[in-house]
């Protein structure tokens, strides 16, 4: 089962007609009927009746519906959630400090770094080098465990 055709299939719901949804989605109707046909027989089930006034959902078509539009949601979701993580508007930031972290200068920044991302949690570790370096490339929260050789 292909996406677009679930997307597809809610765009012909939405426009309640073919050739609406067609000239939404800038596609030919034809292709668009072929794509909602191949879904129906994948599935196994008519999802629409069509009539000259337009399409719409047999109770079987309701009920998949239901799952094809909670599906979509949760793919957009899914896309909103890399969108706003991608561009650090959400999520977590992780500094990791070789000094110990005071100062003015770093107070202040980290202060406007929070009023303007309020939705971003700050994680800050002093580290040594070693440490750092292995947190960084292992993109861990934590440096890994020191071992100690006698």
């Amino acid at each position: 089962m292909e996406l677009k055709a679930l997307r597809y299939l809610k765009a012909v719901v939405e426009a309640g007609s073919f050739a609406r949804a067609a000239t939404r989605l800038g596609l030919n109707s034809s292709n668009l009927t072929r794509q909602i046909s191949s879904l129906e027989d994948e599935l196994g089930l008519t999802l629409l009746e069509r009539s000259r006034s337009g399409v719409r959902l047999t109770s079987g078509g309701a009920a998949v519906m239901i799952e094809v539009r909670r599906v979509l949601a949760d793919l957009d979701a899914i896309a909103k959630a890399a969108r706003t993580n991608g561009a650090g508007k959400h999520g977590e930031f992780r500094l990791g400090l070789r000094i110990p972290p005071v100062g003015d200068r770093l107070r202040t920044l980290l202060r406007k770094w929070r009023l303007e991302h309020p939705d971003v949690s700050i994680t800050i570790c002093e580290l040594p080098d070693h440490e750092l370096c292995n947190a960084v490339l292992r993109r861990t929260r934590r440096p890994t465990a020191r071992s100690t050789t006698s």
